[in-house]
């Protein structure tokens, strides 16, 4: 057959049924060993944004609290990991589904909406052999399981290159805990890239983190790079959505990296730059993790059975991503405890329900809504 360009990797996106840089988080997710985390995170990108605002100041003081809470609970400074963690809570937690989005000021019709396309996203990796049939119900006996973060971050950062943010702080007038006043000391840029792609045209441009980010007003950042997925210009020039990246998330599954000899750093597309005097002893090592990656994309298309736990260059790469280099890691944290829910209630969302169904009834209940509003409007005209 004709060569046509597509990488192992390029075929697995092609199969699937999303924006490409959302389908590569969805492999990376899968190859990482984290999938039903990043089935979340591009659920949640697929659909509008669940996270509502609101004028009153009151309501939005307690849903910014009670999204810090939720920030803080999963230790890592990135927004569609928090995503994906409120989702499993949604799915899982003790708390009644309508009262969890009171709370944290989300939408429940969104939130209906993204669990929809994450079975469909998730059929598709089933499809493609990358998940088990029975993975949405084995999901419910491992709920109490917490999630690596680091390689859910790792598999997100890596699915969203180049979208590239440099973060940087500069020197506070002042000292407060006011999220407004520590963004106000919060320097972002991203590479403008020239319509000629010629990188000598490329520069640097200034841009603001939306305040709707939950990680609005985080001052304190272990890498200075953000990887993000929607960018938009309203009033000025916002990114929406942020996670801290992981600089071998970048090395392995960005662009080819390179050693500057002059600054000792090593770039990656010429943007993201970590420092490095060894760097040109770790290039080999790259190359090899970024060829077993490959390598086993390209085995998964010729045998769809194949195991990606079998591959031990694989395991490495995760290791590697895991201890983010050091060697060492934090312990596992335990397990949650979840109190035993018997069943849903009835104005609670099934994911098993099959969506035609779910939307016949959800239209036949605004019918019978709007047909008392019209009975009660006409005893009120005759009366």
């Amino acid at each position: 057959a004709q060569y046509d360009g597509l990488t192992p990797l390029g075929r697995h996106l092609a199969a699937l049924p999303c924006h490409p840089r959302l389908g590569k988080i969805l492999v990376l997710g899968c190859l990482l060993g984290v999938p039903g985390p990043t089935l979340s995170i591009c659920a949640a990108m697929s659909v509008r944004n669940p996270m509502l605002t609101t004028q009153d100041t009151t309501k939005r003081a307690a849903w910014q609290a009670a999204r810090t809470e939720m920030v803080e609970e999963i230790g890592t400074r990135s927004d569609h990991c928090v995503w994906a963690h409120i989702m499993s809570e949604w799915r899982f937690g003790d708390m009644r589904q309508r009262d969890f989005c009171r709370k944290l000021g989300i939408s429940y019709e969104r939130m209906c909406s993204s669990m929809f396309e994450r079975k469909h996203l998730c059929e598709s990796l089933v499809q493609v052999g990358l998940l088990p049939s029975s993975f949405l119900w084995n999901e419910w006996d491992d709920q109490d399981k917490v999630p690596d973060w680091s390689l859910v971050r790792a598999a997100v950062v890596g699915g969203l290159y180049p979208n590239v943010i440099h973060v940087e702080r500069s020197v506070p007038r002042f000292q407060s805990t006011n999220p407004g006043d520590k963004a106000k000391w919060m320097r972002y840029s991203v590479l403008q890239r020239h319509y000629t792609k010629q990188e000598s045209m490329s520069y640097p441009k200034s841009l603001n983190l939306h305040p709707n980010s939950l990680m609005f007003g985080q001052d304190q950042f272990h890498c200075p790079w953000l990887a993000f997925y929607t960018i938009q210009h309203t009033t000025k020039l916002y990114a929406y959505d942020v996670s801290e990246v992981n600089p071998f998330a970048l090395l392995i599954f960005g662009a080819p990296p390179s050693f500057n000899e002059h600054t000792g750093q090593l770039e990656v597309g010429g943007w993201a730059r970590f420092a490095c005097k060894s760097g040109k002893q770790l290039l080999p090592l790259l190359q090899a993790a970024r060829e077993a990656v490959q390598a086993v994309l390209e085995k998964k298309l010729e045998d769809v059975k194949f195991d990606l736990s079998s591959s031990k260059e694989l395991k490495a790469c995760v290791e590697l991503l895991r201890c983010n280099g050091l060697g060492y890691r934090k312990p596992d944290p335990p397990l949650i405890e979840r109190s035993w829910k018997s069943s849903k209630e009835a104005d609670e969302f099934d994911e098993f329900e099959n969506e035609v169904a779910y939307m016949m009834r959800k239209d036949k209940e605004h019918e019978d809504k709007m047909k008392d509003v019209w009975a009660a409007a006409k005893k009120i005209a005759e009366g």
